[in-house]
């Protein structure tokens, strides 16, 4: 018994899935919903390829282009791995972050969310407006191949770059995680020539991963706040005894102190502005 006030839509049916449901409900209230990794998820051919090439190869290094990498999408990825393929989760030797001074937060606490062992590399720039992710990253993975010996990497990048780093390893085994609307169709069509598996971040379910939203929020607010709403709440006393030329004994500044501090509180306004009353 539960009733929807719709405006008739002769557009097939309402509720083949989803993600068409919240299209047309938003659509009514003048507004767009196009989040659709909220309520989908990649198809099962897309997952089983992942899922397959993690465990036919135990040993293997997931290896991250931060600059060209959404961040949540990866974690959304990895999230999927461990719940829905445990056995090929633990395959992952290690989840290698080649970060750029001036990309997301998120980087910096994602070892926090997801139970695998990451390394974050951060690599400085010599020059401002030139970027040295890309050598950095090329040269950490042949490493890895020639010095650990190890045979298997899940690329995370859409960056045609890297095919330069793949054909160079053509004895080691590589599947891509890309994002489609970065991915060009020359980079498809070299993978596809050369059998080499990839799959699109952006296809995976991402309603699993709030908390991680959440908290890379709260690790930028915390010094913006920090800075604008810092005050010595002993020096503001003195000031108002002093306009208000009361006399107080230790044991009375002691009590008043007690108050404020159980009775302060922030407001925050309708329109943003925050307000401290007590």
């Amino acid at each position: 018994r539960v009733y929807l006030n719709v405006q008739l839509i002769y557009d097939g049916n309402l509720f083949l899935h989803d993600g068409k449901l919240l299209y047309w409900l938003y659509q009514m209230h003048d507004d767009c919903f196009t989040d659709f990794t909220k309520v989908t998820d990649a198809c099962r051919a897309v997952k089983e390829n992942l899922y397959t090439y993690l465990l036919r190869n135990p040993v293997t290094a997931m290896i991250v282009d931060c600059e060209n990498s959404d961040p949540y999408r990866i974690c959304a990825v990895l999230r999927n791995i461990q719940e829905n393929c445990p056995e090929g989760f633990s395959h992952i030797q290690k989840v290698v972050l080649y970060d750029d001074v001036n990309t997301s937060v998120t980087w910096r606490i994602l070892e926090l969310y997801i139970n695998a062992p990451i390394e974050h590399e951060v690599i400085e720039r010599v020059k401002n407006q030139k970027s040295l992710v890309d050598i950095w990253m090329t040269a950490r993975t042949c490493k890895l191949y020639y010095e650990d010996h190890i045979p298997a990497y899940i690329l995370v990048s859409s960056d045609s770059d890297y095919w330069g780093l793949m054909s160079a390893l053509p004895d080691a085994s590589f599947l891509v995680l890309t994002e489609s609307e970065k991915t060009g169709f020359s980079l498809r069509s070299a993978l596809n020539s050369k059998s080499i598996s990839y799959c699109n971040m952006d296809e995976f379910y991402s309603g699993n991963i709030s908390d991680i939203k959440l908290g890379a929020l709260m690790v930028e607010l915390k010094p913006y706040i920090a800075e604008r709403m810092f005050f010595n709440i002993h020096t503001l006393m003195d000031m108002a005894i002093e306009r208000t030329r009361i006399s107080l004994t230790d044991q009375e500044k002691a009590r008043i102190y007690r108050h404020v501090k159980k009775n302060l509180r922030l407001k925050i306004m309708e329109n943003g502005d925050v307000k401290v009353i007590f």
